[in-house]
């Protein structure tokens, strides 16, 4: 992506949300609205990052319709990405590899391990 169009307009547009996933927590962020959850997402929150840009005040409650349709949303997108991972990350706990117990296959590591 490229970053041109903000320095010359102040824009820029995402085909696709944002999306993290590191130490057990995903994070999903469409416009305004990130939602933040567990791996798997399980009490989740959601936030207006318009208004609240600190992230105090959790809309799950409020937003039940959006906060669905995120979910949803989100599920799909991990799924996308799981699938253009290589093999040993669907399996791994996404809170990080120790360094000691590797369990990669062989070969299957980014380093070719």
């Amino acid at each position: 992506m490229s970053l041109l169009p903000l320095f010359r307009e102040g824009t820029i547009s995402r085909p696709e949300p944002l999306y993290w996933r590191w130490g057990g927590k995903l994070a999903y962020r469409e416009g305004d609205w990130k939602l933040v959850a567990d791996d798997p997402p399980t009490m989740p929150k959601l936030y207006n990052l318009a208004d609240d840009q600190a992230e105090a005040d959790d809309r799950a409650a409020s937003e039940p319709q959006r906060l669905a349709a995120m979910l949803e949303r989100l599920a799909k997108h991990t799924a996308e990405v799981e699938a253009d991972g290589p093999g040993w990350w669907r399996t791994e706990p996404m809170n990080g590899l120790n360094k000691k117990n590797d369990r990669r296959p062989a070969g299957d590591a980014p380093d070719g391990r």
